[in-house]
């Protein structure tokens, strides 16, 4: 054998050495090192998931809990009692007599999500559960009209959990001295978080602020019909029958005859103007984004009505007309 030969045979071992080599690298290293890579970035990838969905599943539950700490029990029983007991106490403090209050059995609610079209899975998981139950109750009591809207502002400030749907006030005498007052409320129900022994929240009074409003809206007398005027008669004199063209209609004329008598606040952000015509004795409610006589109501606020005509906006005080109206300043 010459030497070129043995120097190609030996090239060749060298070679095929090194295939061979590589073949049994990748068979048996890095190939099962990268497919256990993968399997490993796919684990870490479901944890992370997995732990981002934790935190929102503990951000969800401790709202619920904090939800729950503002409500009034833990059995439709006692939530019951305790909603009776409050509404009949703000009731009695604030000097409303007659008091009545009717309540019923807890509504379920159920999960939104247990309504919607897809995915199907979670609506079928959901479709049985059942977030909170809601209990309602109405109260009704007369009293003077400084205790009605006493009880109404005290009843709306209150740290237990509920919502007014319907407040209603009315005169119940033709002297408008007394006025009933109906109160709907709800309040939500969550046994399965809260203990059986949580005490029994305590009542919190308005605001010095708030009693302030308080009084002078009932002082401003809404509810009550001006008397009307009485205007003497002047002994006219014959006058020479003239020609003349005929008198342009005065455009105030129409915002004379409506005069705010009161502006009231309702729980939440509602703000309401009251208002009396005082040519036919008619009212009107308005609440912000409603007209009268050409007038929109804008803004209102302890006791000025701010109301814009012709684009230009003007206050209007209690015991004002619509017509006595001065610019309003921004």
């Amino acid at each position: 054998m010459t030497r070129r030969n043995t120097y190609i045979l030996a090239c060749s071992s060298a070679i095929a050495v090194l295939v061979v080599g590589w073949l049994m690298y990748s068979s048996m290293y890095a190939g099962p090192r990268a497919d256990l890579v993968h399997r490993l970035d796919t684990m870490n990838g479901t944890i992370s998931r997995q732990s981002a969905e934790t935190r929102k599943l503990n951000r969800a539950e401790k709202s619920l809990k904090e939800i729950a700490a503002t409500t009034l029990g833990g059995s439709y029983e006692i939530v019951d009692h305790r909603l009776k007991t409050l509404l009949m106490e703000i009731g009695t403090q604030n000097g409303l007599v007659d008091p009545k209050i009717s309540s019923r059995n807890p509504q379920a609610r159920r999960n939104p999500a247990s309504e919607a079209r897809e995915p199907k899975e979670i609506t079928r998981q959901l479709k049985d559960q059942f977030d909170f139950s809601v209990v309602s109750a109405t109260f009704e009591a007369q009293g003077p009209l400084e205790s009605v809207l006493r009880v109404a502002e005290t009843i709306g400030i209150q740290p237990w959990a509920h919502r007014v749907d319907v407040l209603d006030i009315k005169p119940v005498n033709t002297e408008r001295k007394a006025f009933l007052l109906v109160l709907s409320l709800q309040t939500i129900l969550m046994p399965d978080l809260v203990a059986a022994d949580v005490p029994m929240p305590d009542l919190v009074s308005i605001s010095s602020d708030r009693d302030a409003n308080v009084v002078r809206v009932a002082a401003s007398s809404p509810f009550l019909l001006p008397p009307p005027k009485v205007e003497p008669k002047a002994v006219e004199t014959p006058k020479p029958q003239r020609n003349d063209p005929p008198r342009p209609v005065d455009p105030e004329e129409k915002f004379r005859a409506w005069r705010v008598t009161g502006v009231v606040r309702r729980p939440g952000p509602v703000m309401e103007a009251w208002l009396i015509n005082t040519k036919n004795n008619s009212t009107r409610v308005l609440q912000v984004g409603e007209k009268v006589a050409g007038a929109t109501l804008v803004e209102a606020s302890a006791d000025v009505a701010v109301f814009e005509v012709e684009g230009a906006r003007y206050d209007v005080r209690v015991g004002q007309s619509v017509a006595e109206r001065t610019p309003h300043d921004d």
